[in-house]
């Protein structure tokens, strides 16, 4: 799972980490989750809005979708957008957001493709 592969890393790092979530965790490993559904803008500014001082976000989050489905892309993008503007709006320090994505990036999902793959392919 590459979210918790970066945030094991940030915290070897001594990052402060913040890791949301919908269900609660009990094992947090140095990690202060937050448990919020993302698609809810309300949620996320109250529960993202008292942070002042996030200074990175690595966005890994996903729509829950079938298998071999075609992924919501509006919801996904409704998610990353109500974190970003809550994050922006709350938190001078922000420098730097980062979409962390697998292979479906390069159409994966869509069958075989050149390797290396290249963005503009």
């Amino acid at each position: 799972m590459v979210g918790t592969r970066l945030v094991e890393h940030l915290i070897a790092n001594e990052w402060s980490v913040v890791g949301l979530c919908r269900q609660p965790r009990t094992d947090s490993n140095g990690i202060r989750y937050l448990s919020l559904d993302l698609r809810n803008i309300d949620e996320c500014d109250d529960k993202l809005g008292g942070i002042h001082n996030i200074s990175h976000v690595f966005y890994a989050a996903r729509a829950k979708h079938g298998e071999g489905r075609t992924e919501p892309v509006e919801e996904n993008l409704a998610m990353l957008r109500n974190v970003v503007e809550v994050v922006s709006a709350s938190s001078s320090s922000l420098q730097h957001v980062h979409l962390v994505h697998g292979a479906k990036y390069y159409g994966s999902h869509l069958g075989r493709y050149k390797t290396p793959a290249k963005e503009d392919d």
